[in-house]
């Protein structure tokens, strides 16, 4: 829904819990944007302010300003404080940009915490990271002359590695950490049900070569801060581009006041 209207501020909430309101740029700010190949910013900036604006304040985590202020300064032992001191700057001036991010995480957990946990469990074992070694040859019997010298441990992944197709070439015959939804079948399949450290009879792949595979470790995926936060964050991004993507084939009049549906 577009509707026009000369004045208006940046985002508003609306009646509703459903949805917030955002202004679109007038023509001088929208031909300026547009001039820079900066509209895309700006509306992400616009959807995150109208979505925050009736959101609580979020308490400062003490490793709040660190994450922010670490880009801008020379070295690990630089200090926030000298290096403001010495450009006439506020110390506290990251205080808005702090309140904002970690209003924005607990409005991302909100919004998205259940639905990227739920997808995390439906895809189960097929986060889980593995590293193996492998070899790649197009004669079935240099194949199978592998498989029995490596199972005697006459000689290792490594020795053969040289002699190798694939680009386990360039390391050794060692592949990984890579999740099991990145491997392409049947490779999955064959490290599903392989036992780490025991080397797999050879395996004829689409290819047309001949593979010699070791599991040498697997490590299940965990729903710990880090992956809780890549995954939430994704939700994010898918949302918020297709937010931008249907304000775009709209085509709001500069000045015009949009409805966004939340999550």
């Amino acid at each position: 829904m577009v509707e026009s209207q000369s004045q208006e501020p940046l985002s508003q909430r609306v009646d509703n819990n459903d949805s917030v309101m955002l202004v679109w740029p007038h023509s001088a700010v929208l031909e300026a944007l547009l001039a820079a190949d900066l509209l895309g910013p700006w509306l992400a900036h616009a959807i995150e302010a109208a979505v925050l604006a009736p959101w609580p304040a979020a308490l400062s985590r003490p490793d709040s300003l660190g994450a922010l202020a670490r880009p801008w300064l020379p070295s690990e032992q630089a200090s926030w404080p000298q290096w403001c001191e010495e450009r006439g700057i506020d110390v506290n001036c990251l205080a808005p940009a702090i309140q904002r991010r970690e209003a924005l995480d607990g409005w991302k957990q909100a919004h998205f915490g259940e639905a990227a946990h739920q997808k995390f469990l439906e895809l189960g074992p097929l986060l889980d990271q593995v590293c193996f070694s492998i070899l790649q040859t197009r004669d079935v019997h240099l194949a199978q002359e592998w498989f029995f010298k490596l199972r005697e441990s006459d000689v290792s992944f490594a020795d053969l590695a040289l002699h190798s197709l694939g680009e386990e070439k360039r390391y050794g015959g060692r592949m990984g950490p890579i999740r099991m939804q990145d491997i392409q079948t049947p490779l999955d399949r064959l490290l599903a049900r392989a036992k780490p450290g025991q080397i797999q009879p050879p395996l004829r792949i689409p290819s047309g070569h001949s593979i010699v595979l070791r599991l040498d470790w697997r490590q299940p995926a965990q729903w710990d801060d880090q992956t809780r936060s890549e995954w939430i964050n994704g939700f994010y991004r898918r949302w918020l581009g297709e937010v931008i993507k249907q304000l775009h084939q709209r085509q709001p009049l500069p000045g015009d006041v949009c409805s966004i549906p939340l999550p």
